[in-house]
């Protein structure tokens, strides 16, 4: 199954009217997941309860937050606790968030030069190491491609609610391969420290000549 966008979309110009339980545009909204987009660590391993949960020895753990004066957020708390895996080298699964698509696979290829996977978060503890948002296609982690976020983390402002766009194009990389068109799922990974708070994901109008990745 497959979500198509309309053609052309509203929120290309302007996103302010977007129906927020739209699962083509809207992924997370005031901290709960829009369905069937399903919010978890650990690629699904640990689905959160009440925006609750954890992975082994807490090296990621999320819980409620406030953003508007009521549980609109979910913080997360990264702590590396050296979890290695079946091959011995560090697990870092165990400290990756997951927006994953349970029913079907959502085409955002005609948007890939006007719009931005836009994150609302507020940063509490900058990261101590590499930083990665992700999309995936398909459900085969063999398409996932990343942007790095660290320096933009590190470099706004602690504990004030930013907006973050990063241009879709972005996620091409250099061979231009990711298939936009079976969207199922997208990550935040780091290997180090960090807490942040996060409300929304969504995708919002980014004008092709901005984008500078």
């Amino acid at each position: 199954m497959k979500y198509l966008l309309p053609v052309l979309i509203a929120f290309v110009a302007g996103t302010a009217t977007a129906n927020p339980s739209d699962p083509n545009v809207h992924y997370l909204v005031a901290g709960k997941s829009i369905a069937p987009w399903e919010l978890s660590l650990q690629f699904g391993n640990v689905v959160l309860e009440n925006q609750s949960g954890q992975t082994v020895r807490a090296s990621l753990v999320a819980e409620p937050a406030n953003r508007n004066g009521e549980y609109d957020a979910i913080r997360f708390t990264w702590s590396p606790k050296g979890v290695k895996n079946e091959w011995g080298t560090d697990d870092t699964s165990v400290q990756t968030i997951t927006l994953i698509n349970r029913m079907a696979q959502v085409d955002i290829s005609p948007v890939v030069d006007q719009a931005a996977l836009t994150v609302d978060l507020r940063v509490i503890d900058a990261p101590s190491r590499p930083v990665t948002i992700t999309l995936e296609a398909a459900w085969d982690w063999q398409t996932r491609s990343g942007v790095p976020l660290r320096s933009a983390l590190r470099n706004i402002p602690r504990n004030e609610w930013i907006s973050i766009p990063i241009p879709l194009r972005c996620f091409l990389g250099d061979n231009e391969a990711f298939d936009f068109s079976q969207l199922t799922g997208i990550q935040l990974q780091t290997g180090g420290r960090m807490e942040l708070e996060i409300s929304d994901i969504r995708l919002t109008a980014y004008p092709a000549e901005r984008a500078n990745c």
